[in-house]
């Protein structure tokens, strides 16, 4: 977060809010996770690229894998505990991997070392 002038967050906590639905969007390709995708979503974080988006300011993890759509987590990323969402998953789905690479090569999400 340093080099992006962010202060790092005070917590390494992640919560994921159950009632989080993401429908299927066909304009942009994304579509919702299974149920057992939610499921693995604790261990997904750890094996997962993370990013920052300097668009939105959220973390971004990018689950590791082949194929044409891949895991996106987005995290509502706060650097003090002042409200009630701190570092609380804001959205989770499918993405294709081609979207992914996009945004990465034209430097809207960047890696978090």
């Amino acid at each position: 977060m340093a080099a992006q002038n962010k202060p790092a967050p005070q917590s390494a906590e992640i919560a994921v809010d159950g009632r989080l639905v993401f429908e299927h969007d066909e304009e942009t390709g994304k579509q919702p996770l299974k149920p057992m995708e939610w499921a693995q979503l604790p261990g997904l974080i750890d094996k997962a690229t993370t990013y920052y988006d300097n668009r939105t300011g959220m973390i971004v993890y990018v689950a590791s894998g082949q194929g044409e759509t891949r895991i996106v987590i987005a995290l509502g990323y706060r650097v003090r505990k002042d409200d009630g969402n701190l570092n609380t998953v804001a959205a989770a789905y499918r993405e294709p991997s081609s979207d992914i690479e996009d945004r990465i090569q034209s430097g809207e999400w960047i890696i978090v070392q």
